[in-house]
């Protein structure tokens, strides 16, 4: 799997978006990039607050604007969005801007991919 190949507010594209002939610029053994994504990943599902937002989303269909999901939780908005921009950064949410709203998408096939990378390295599912 892979990291952020852009540092764009709007929108995150991981290595795992590109085409296999498509550089990424990191020349890094695959292992220790795996190892980065689980890192990413699992660091933000360490706070309940983000696990709770993707709950959410996932109970929505997948997709909220900024303003949908502001007003599901008690805390103020800067913490939604710094929330909202750890969960960007390991790919489990990607954000597109459109117009002046932000519309926010949880990758299921991110978290999928990073359980079926995790799993069998610790004596679960398919090795």
């Amino acid at each position: 799997m892979g990291g952020p190949c852009s540092n764009s507010p709007t929108s995150v594209r991981w290595r795992s978006d590109l085409a296999a002939d498509e550089p990424d610029g990191d020349d890094r053994p695959q292992g220790l990039r795996d190892l980065d994504d689980l890192d990413a990943v699992f660091g933000a599902l360490a706070h309940r607050t983000r696990r709770h937002i993707l709950q959410v989303m996932h109970a929505r269909g997948g997709a909220m604007t900024a303003g949908e999901l502001a007003s599901r939780f008690s805390h103020s908005w800067p913490t939604t969005t710094r929330h909202l921009g750890v969960l960007v950064d390991a790919g489990l949410v990607s954000v597109q801007r459109q117009g002046r709203e932000r519309h926010y998408e949880l990758r299921r096939d991110r978290l999928a991919a990073m359980l079926a990378l995790w799993l069998p390295s610790v004596g679960h599912g398919n090795s």
